[in-house]
This record gives C-alpha cells, sequence and structure tokens, in this order.
C-alpha cells in the first residue's frame, strides 16, 4: 500500500437566502374605501389585523404610512378543554405571510397605547418595517377557567413583540425599531421571536429589558433596563416570585450576532444575563449592581460562550464589572481582564469615537483579523457590509472593511511585523510557510521547526487501516483528505479533528484495499 503527504488550508462562508411569494394586499389606515381581499392602496384594509385575516400562506401585506393604534387582539392557548386568555395585542399574525410596511419604520407605527401588545408574530410570519411603541403586557390578565373569568396581575412577554413559549417555527421581525415597552416580566421590547436588524432601544421589564429568549441578529440593543427585585421605580410594582428580578438590562437568555449592546442597565448582567450565544457583540457601557456586562446563570455549566466579542468599559458596583465568573466561556474575546481561552486579548480596542458612541474599529484597531472564522454565522456585519473582509473576521460587531494586511494584527503585534502588508508573504524562519500561512496555521513564523506538516501515513496490515500523523498546534482544527489518483481529485474523509501541540494522529479505518493512497490535511 503506497501513501503520499499533502498540506493545505482553506477557509469558506455559506450564506443563506430566501423569499415569499403570492397575492399583495394592501393597508391605509385612511383608506377611503376598504374592500376585501385589498388588492389595491383606493381599497386597501384600514387596519393591519383586517389584512391578515384575508391573507394566505405566503401573501404579502404592504402598509402605508400611519399610526396604527386601534384594535384589540387575544392571544389564547386551549389545554384539556379550558381555553386561557392571555396577553392583548394591536396585531396578531399566526399564519405564514409578510407584513411589510412602504416606507420603513420612521413612518409606519403599531401603538400600544400602555395598555397591550405591540403585535404577536409566529408561524414563521415576518414583520418588517415598522416603529413597535408603547406596548405593555402582565399587567391585568384574565382567566376563563371553566366560564367563569378570574382577572389577576401575573406575569408577561415581550412588551413591543412576543411569539408562542416555546416555538418551533418562530416569528421574524426585521428593519424595525421598538422603544418605550414594558413587560412584567421579561422582554421589554421582544420575546421569543427572531429579530434582525432591528433596534431595541428605552424598553423595561423586570427581567430581560430589551429581549428575552430571542435570537438577534445586526441589532442594536441601547437603554434598556431591568428592574431591580423590590422596586417599583419607573412605575414597575414588585414582581411575582417566580421570576428571576433585575436580570438582563439588554438582553436575557437566547443568542446575539452583529449586534452592538450599550447604555443598558439591570441588577445583574447590565449588558446580557442568562444561558446565552454570542458572536461578534460589542458590548460597551453598561451597568449593574453585580456584573455590568455579561453574567450567566450558575447552572448553565460552560453553555453560555462568547466568540469575536469586544466587552469593554461596562461598571459595576460589585467586583465583577465587566463580566462574571463561573460558567461563561469566551474565545477570541477583547476583554478585560484578560479570561481563559483560546485567543483572548486586553487590549483597547481602538474605537474611531469612543465618547461619541462610534464602535467602528480605528485602522491600527488590534481586533482586525483576530477572530475566529468558524464561529461566524451571518454572512455581513451590523452595517451590512461582508462580514469577512481581510480573510479573517474582526472581533466585535463591525469590520473594518478595507485591511491593509491579511495578517491578524494582535498576531502581527505579537512577532513584530507592520500591519501594511509588506510582511504577508514574506518567510523570515525558512520554512516553506510564509507569514499568512504561518498565521492561518498557528504556527511560530520565526521557528522553523513550527510548521505545519505531514509526518507519517502507515499501512497497518493487521487492521487493514491506515495512521496518518501531522504536525500542528492544539489552537486548530484540520480537516483529511484523501484520494487514489492525483488527476482524480480529492474526497473530504474527516473534518473538525481536534489539534494536538505536537503529533495529531487519525486512524483511516476505510483504507481498507491495496491502495495506493494519498493524503493532504488542511486548517478548518
Amino acid at each position: 500500500m503506497r501513501v503520499f503527504l499533502y498540506r493545505l488550508a482553506f477557509l469558506c462562508l455559506l450564506a443563506l437566502a430566501g423569499g415569499v411569494s403570492g397575492a399583495v394586499l394592501y393597508v391605509d389606515v385612511n383608506s377611503p374605501n376598504p374592500t376585501s381581499p385589498y388588492s389595491t392602496l383606493s381599497t386597501a384594509a384600514r387596519t393591519i389585523q383586517d389584512a391578515v385575516d384575508a391573507a394566505n400562506d405566503g401573501d404579502l401585506i404592504l402598509v402605508n404610512d400611519g399610526n396604527y393604534q386601534t384594535g384589540a387582539r387575544a392571544t389564547r392557548q386551549s389545554l384539556m378543554g379550558l381555553t386561557a386568555t392571555y396577553d392583548t395585542n394591536r396585531l396578531v399574525i399566526a399564519r405564514s405571510v409578510t407584513v411589510q410596511s412602504i416606507n420603513g419604520p420612521g413612518a409606519a407605527f403599531i401603538d400600544g397605547g400602555g395598555q397591550y401588545r405591540c403585535a404577536f408574530v409566529t408561524n414563521g410570519a415576518t414583520l418588517s418595517g415598522f416603529t413597535l411603541r408603547n406596548g405593555c403586557v402582565g399587567w391585568l390578565q384574565t382567566t376563563v377557567l371553566l366560564g367563569h373569568s378570574i382577572t389577576k396581575t401575573n406575569l408577561g412577554y415581550g412588551g413591543g413583540v412576543a411569539g408562542v413559549i416555546p416555538s418551533l417555527n418562530r416569528g421574524v421581525v426585521t428593519n424595525c425599531i421598538i422603544t418605550g415597552n414594558t413587560a412584567l416580566g421579561y422582554g421589554g421590547s421582544a420575546s421569543d421571536m427572531n429579530l434582525v436588524n432591528c433596534t431595541l432601544t428605552d424598553n423595561r421589564a423586570i427581567s430581560g429589558g430589551g429581549a428575552f429568549n430571542c435570537s438577534l441578529s445586526n441589532c442594536v440593543v441601547n437603554g434598556n433596563s431591568g428592574q431591580s427585585t423590590g422596586k417599583s421605580s419607573g412605575g414597575m410594582p414588585q414582581p411575582p416570585s417566580s421570576i428571576t428580578p433585575g436580570a438582563g438590562g439588554g438582553i436575557y437568555a437566547g443568542s446575539a450576532y452583529n449586534c452592538l449592546v450599550e447604555n443598558n442597565s439591570a441588577f445583574d448582567g447590565g449588558g446580557v444575563f442568562g444561558a446565552v450565544n454570542l458572536v461578534n457583540c460589542t458590548i460597551e457601557n453598561n451597568s449593574a449592581t453585580i456584573v455590568g456586562g455579561v453574567d450567566a446563570l450558575v447552572s448553565s455549566s460552560g453553555s453560555d460562550k462568547l466568540f469575536n466579542c469586544i466587552l469593554y468599559d461596562n461598571t459595576a458596583s460589585g467586583t465583577n464589572s465587566n463580566y462574571g465568573t463561573g460558567s461563561l466561556t469566551f474565545s477570541y474575546c477583547c476583554l478585560r481582564p484578560l479570561a481563559t481561552g483560546t485567543g483572548n486579548f486586553t487590549n483597547d480596542p481602538a474605537f474611531v469615537d469612543y465618547e461619541g458612541d462610534d464602535f467602528h474599529l480605528q485602522s491600527d484597531s488590534l481586533c482586525i483579523n483576530s477572530g475566529y472564522n468558524g464561529a461566524v454565522v451571518t454572512p455581513t456585519d451590523l452595517d451590512g457590509n461582508p462580514r469577512i473582509a481581510g480573510g479573517t473576521v474582526d472581533v466585535g460587531c463591525y469590520e473594518f472593511t478595507n485591511p491593509a494586511s491579511l495578517l491578524g494584527y494582535l498576531w502581527a503585534q505579537q512577532y513584530g511585523f507592520p500591519t501594511d502588508g509588506s510582511a504577508d508573504f514574506l518567510d523570515p524562519d525558512g520554512d516553506g510557510m510564509n507569514n499568512w500561512q504561518e498565521f492561518i496555521a498557528g504556527t511560530n513564523p520565526t521557528n522553523a521547526a513550527s510548521v505545519l506538516t505531514m509526518n507519517s501515513a502507515v499501512p497497518q496490515s493487521y487492521f487493514n487501516w491506515v495512521v496518518v500523523t501531522w504536525q500542528g498546534v492544539s489552537t486548530r482544527s484540520y480537516f483529511l483528505q484523501r484520494t487514489t489518483n492525483l488527476i482524480g481529485g480529492f474526497i473530504t474523509i474527516e473534518t473538525n479533528i481536534a489539534g494536538l501541540d505536537g503529533t495529531t494522529i487519525y486512524y483511516d479505518t476505510s483504507a481498507t484495499n491495496g491502495g495506493p493512497y494519498f493524503y493532504r490535511v488542511g486548517v478548518q
């Protein structure tokens, strides 16, 4: 059996896109002649709810400018023949339609009037281009049990917008401003939703002042608050005993990608609290009594993960102003004090204008090209620019769009290389790999013995397989490829192979005939 060795490094990014199709319906709060099926502006519905009720799955509902502040519809849940009436909403979208304003959130408003939630969105529906304001849930709820009505104050979820708990087919809210909403419970602005390109500002709740159990992509979460236990600050009554009080001023639980979380406040976790997954977020200037930046549930056991995040200048009166201890794990993050984990650093992120809340990166920021591509979820940053501009993702919510060098700026500083691109393809240690290749491979560019190289591929006749070994590092994962004919091309036989400092070993148990076999290894 013959085996041959090669090495390879590559990066890839997968982007997904989708769309909607169906009939088009119109809404205009001042419609002169509302006539179903509302197929023109002259016959548009006067309320969004009327158009939603007349629509079918896949339809698009276009909404003209105006303030939509009438109507009230309760969301209900039936259990064993008993019907409970929960919160009341201005708008309920429970079918797979898209409701979109014509001129954006500066012209179209859904107003809860301080009494009702603005919108309830589920079953894969999309709500796009509105300002959702003055929503309120959890004050008075009516439960109908065996024909008897009982009214009481209870928990409320999502003052601005909410979905079903739990939901396997969540609603989507895009390009919306969600402001001035309140929940006596979780999620002042939103609960159990997918939020894309939204701004969540000036919302409040007992916990999760901005969002609760949501997935946020390319969002700004600013100026929200989670009220403290036992207090009535801002008119919030004391929470029920079943709620975790005063946690997560900006975000409580869920996930956030390419989000800016700033100027939020809470008793604990001024920026973020709870079981979370944060990627490429900038978490700045949040405040709390216990932990100003990010804190987590003690019971989450390391499930709270942060990749490529900037966590800086958050404040608390307690000892952990920036992040809590325990279950949080950090990778490729810029934070102070330094946290254990791969790729973390404490250098100043070098914002364009910190005092002016401009958190874009300066051209010499060490956050440039210093993140981990494997954690990237979305194709664009918070500005809508390509998420990876220089071959390697930046740290934080904004990508520097035209880096002069392909090297990680932090990595280049470590070895004394300039970041003007002049050193990218030099090979100072003469090991056959230039500085860019050494950066990708995680090896030392000043030490010829530190190099990604295949060591051996040894057939094992007794087991009828091949033992493949290569020299790598523990900070990288690898893929292994094989072919029996160099002309025919390689196939990948294994991915996400965890590297080891020194020798990494892979047992190719599928190499069961006489070969020949050619191998090559690459950085994942």
